[in-house]
């Protein structure tokens, strides 16, 4: 019997836990922002060892099959836009969804970025699209959002894994950095599940993808805002979950923290 949608995106998360801890530690490295590879490891370590989840493994906390369960055979067909595929984690997410059969939209503030990637995909025999898109920029989301449904058409799936972390001593980081911290890892991501919810919810089975972190259950000394903004995504993951429940609106909603 082959998995359902929900099912493979539990297959596509054990992608990096089976064996995997050093191509999952440089994936995280790619896609940190704001701080060294030094103060990186330091802050994974420690979050890995408050939590007892190993070094650099990504745990799936949330796992919900919602208003009807599991009915869609793997990714064939499906339309998967993935929010900074340019490298890292992201990076490695879009070839694999591409590999299942997806047609993956691949997102970066970069397009040379994208660009990479979804020519290494079109090489394999994948189907990529690649576009910019820079989350912190949060009136720009609704116009991606157009002209990917006029180019493209409509997604499948939302893969949201943006995100910045800045570690320090809390008031020698500066505001801005503060606050871009919420912007990217929390407004971006709420903002583009907003855009693209009337797609997931048109589809025979939408599924939606945080990706939110360890510090989201365990506060974090030197990464205080970053925790937060973690803290707020698994919030939000889980009352859209609920929500979409109440509504009888069959979905698949997962959130991973790596």
């Amino acid at each position: 019997m082959r998995r359902g949608a929900c099912g493979d995106l539990v297959m596509l998360m054990q992608l990096f836990v089976q064996g995997n801890g050093a191509l999952v530690g440089e994936a995280l490295h790619g896609t940190a922002e704001g701080v060294t590879t030094e103060q990186q490891v330091g802050l994974a370590s420690q979050v890995a060892g408050f939590y007892g989840v190993g070094d650099f493994a990504l745990v799936v906390k949330q796992l919900h099959f919602g208003a009807g369960g599991d009915v869609q055979a793997g990714f064939d067909g499906a339309a998967v836009a993935q929010r900074n595929a340019g490298a890292g984690i992201g990076a490695l997410m879009a070839e694999e969804f591409a590999k299942q059969g997806a047609e993956v939209i691949v997102t970066a503030r970069r397009i040379s970025a994208a660009r990479k990637v979804a020519e290494r995909i079109k090489a394999t025999g994948g189907k990529a699209h690649p576009y910019v898109l820079d989350v912190s920029k949060i009136a720009s989301i609704a116009k991606f959002r157009d002209k990917l449904h006029e180019e493209v058409g409509p997604i499948t799936g939302l893969i949201n894994n943006a995100g910045v972390v800045f570690g320090g001593e809390f008031e020698q980081v500066s505001l801005e950095q503060h606050l871009n911290t919420f912007r990217i890892n929390t407004e971006g991501l709420m903002a583009t599940s907003h855009a693209f919810i009337e797609d997931l919810i048109q589809a025979k089975e939408g599924y939606l993808v945080n990706i939110a972190s360890a510090s989201a259950f365990v506060g974090l000394p030197y990464g205080s805002t970053y925790a937060a903004s973690k803290w707020a995504v698994v919030g939000f993951s889980e009352s859209i979950r609920l929500e979409l429940d109440v509504r009888k609106i069959k979905h698949c909603l997962l959130y991973t923290s790596p």
